[in-house]
């Protein structure tokens, strides 16, 4: 009998760059492909749910080419484990690791829980680029600065991608109860999410078509017109990288280390910074990294919180933000953090509110990457920028939209209005707009004399290192 064991996919949703299938290969074992829901550490929000079923129905369709079956299961993960290692009566399963703290805690179990039981279980390495506990300073300690994070990373021999080592092999599919994705629910019941598509349809051949696109056209001019919000001009991987379509190695070997490249290596460096950070400081998932920050005196107000949300604002470039976010499940990178800055520094409302809803909302929701975004605009993370650096939303709109392309494109209502009251709508007489909620230069110097009583100590909270 060919023996057998359980491949496990969460963050993986891919066959090449993917170590756990490759190992199983490897050791000459037939691997049993498994998928169990939601119900395993991982936080998933309502957007990223509708990419994870259009990802997994592109990897079933992958692995039934080779003769494979996805079984799909629900519940209590460890007891569909034992169920399926039964069934197909092997003895070993494979994943990948994951390094979110609540997902840790959820394999750490299941592993102690399953070698208990005499099962072996063969974790490996093929989210990051390199694992946190292998990227430290010269004192042993996680980087909290990025520039030298990355000056490390740089000189690391990243290990080059697997390629799919199911290629050339076709295997006799074993007949296993398997749940219908549908009994999932991971499409919501409202229609908001079909716009989602006008960014990707979730499959890895679109990831693949998006990588080549970046390396022959969008890198060249990639340092300047990833900062322009109304043309294409990021590389809209984010979503592949998160459900695992694509691996982190895959696009870092597909660029040459060359400078024209270097902005963009160092965004995806900034995705494995925040991993990195999250895994050394798990307290971070709900606790400021700088914990002097503990008693900002927020608001509460849930009134402007919904006006934010809904993009009723009164300011254009935060409000086209906001409505292209809940329109498309994304939000271009640059009004990210105009929008994350103004809820946080104008509103002065707490930024795990606005991470809380940039996660259920965004169609590429990465927990690591969401929190140390926020933290960073906000001020109290790692690498964040000086307290006296707050976003001018309208500085910055008129600077990366003079024209007003993305606000019009998003605000259609604002289609008679040209130059500074564009973006200032509310120094024009009789416009029918929302009323700022705010006025923003009280509230930048209300932020600024908060900052100010932090870096001075008024209220006598230790300090800490952040080199």
């Amino acid at each position: 009998m060919i023996q057998k064991a359980l491949v496990w996919f969460r963050r993986d949703l891919r066959l090449k760059d993917n170590e756990a299938l490759s190992a199983c290969l490897e050791d000459g074992i037939q691997p049993v492909p498994i998928w169990l829901g939601t119900e395993d550490g991982s936080r998933v929000g309502s957007a990223l749910k509708v990419g994870l079923h259009y990802s997994l129905t592109d990897l079933k369709r992958q692995l039934e080419a080779f003769g494979l079956t996805l079984i799909l299961r629900q519940g209590d993960c460890l007891l569909n484990i034992l169920s399926l290692l039964e069934e197909c009566q092997a003895r070993k399963i494979y994943w990948n690791r994951r390094y979110a703290p609540e997902e840790i805690k959820h394999d750490t179990l299941i592993m102690h829980a399953l070698k208990s039981k005499g099962y072996e279980v063969k974790s490996c390495a093929s989210q990051l680029l390199i694992e946190p506990m292998y990227l430290k300073n010269q004192s042993a300690q996680p980087y909290r600065v990025f520039t030298p994070f990355f000056k490390a990373l740089s000189e690391k021999n990243i290990p080059k991608p697997k390629p799919n080592p199911l290629t050339g092999r076709v295997f006799k599919s074993l007949k296993l109860p398997s749940l219908p994705l549908s009994e999932f629910k991971l499409l919501p019941s409202i229609p908001w999410y079909r716009d989602f598509f006008t960014i990707t349809d979730f499959s890895r051949a679109d990831a693949l078509h998006k990588l080549q696109i970046l390396k022959e056209h969008k890198i060249l001019d990639y340092g300047t017109h990833r900062d322009i919000p109304s043309i294409d001009g990021t590389s809209l991987l984010s979503w592949a990288l998160r459900l695992g379509v694509i691996g982190a190695k895959e696009v870092w070997h597909s660029l040459v280390f060359e400078p024209q490249n270097l902005v963009f290596l160092k965004q995806l460096a900034w995705r494995e910074f925040s991993a990195h950070l999250l895994f050394h400081f798990p307290e971070s998932l709900h606790e400021p990294l700088n914990p002097r920050f503990k008693i900002w005196p927020y608001n509460h107000d849930n009134l402007l919180l919904k006006a934010w949300q809904r993009g009723k604002t009164g300011v254009p470039i935060v409000d086209a933000g906001m409505k292209q976010l809940w329109q498309t499940g994304y939000m271009h990178n640059r009004v990210r953090m105009i929008c994350a800055s103004y809820l946080t520094k104008n509103l002065n409302l707490h930024w795990a509110v606005g991470e809380r809803w940039f996660y259920d909302t965004l169609i590429d929701a990465d927990e690591a990457n969401n929190i140390m975004g926020w933290q960073w605009v906000s001020g109290c993370g790692a690498d964040a920028a000086p307290y006296f650096r707050i976003f001018n939303p309208v500085l910055q709109s008129a600077k990366f939209d003079p024209e007003g392309a993305y606000i019009l494109k998003w605000l259609p209502e604002l289609k008679g209005l040209r130059g500074k009251f564009l973006h200032q709508p509310w120094l024009q007489d009789n416009i029918k707009y929302h009323k700022p909620l705010v006025c923003l230069e009280d509230s930048r110097k209300q932020a600024l004399k908060i900052y100010k009583n932090l870096q001075e100590n008024v209220w006598h909270l230790p300090s800490q290192n952040l080199s």
